[in-house]
């Protein structure tokens, strides 16, 4: 197993409470990902996106055991510290969306805006893009 592969899976057991890998990946029934793009310097949601968090918030009041990794990027257009910035503006517009329809907390949601950098975008799941103006959510659904 490389490092990276390692590591991630050593966060997300980490993240999940689950002592072992094989535990974690025994009790993962499903995994969404959604990825909801923005305009340039935009951090509004726009409405066909919307469609898809509220399928998202719908699908986690169903099922309660889920844990869920929110990340928001930019572009790298304009300077860094814009960008910063407009990746926080991003990531608390998904959130605050998702949390008006769903109970989200500290123990079920893990978020972090990434700004313009590359080196921390995780491209090592299905459907992954490059990245660019998102905000990425993958959740992961647990057996109860």
């Amino acid at each position: 197993m490389n490092s990276l592969l390692l590591f991630r899976n050593i966060v997300l057991v980490c993240f999940a409470g689950i002592t072992s890998v094989q535990h974690l990946f025994a009790q993962l029934q499903q995994q969404v990902v959604v990825s909801i793009p923005f305009k340039t310097n935009s951090f509004i949601i726009e409405k066909r996106y919307q469609l898809n968090l509220d399928t998202l918030a719908e699908k986690c009041s169903k099922n309660e055991n889920f844990k869920m990794k929110i990340y928001a990027f930019t572009d790298t257009t304009g300077c860094e510290g814009f960008n910063d910035t407009l990746s926080d503006e991003r990531l608390d517009a998904v959130y605050d969306y998702l949390a008006a329809r769903v109970p989200l907390n500290e123990k079920n949601t893990y978020s972090t805006a990434q700004g313009e950098s590359e080196e921390s975008y995780d491209l090592h799941f299905k459907g992954a893009h490059v990245q660019q103006r998102y905000v990425d959510i993958r959740v992961f659904f647990y057996k109860k």
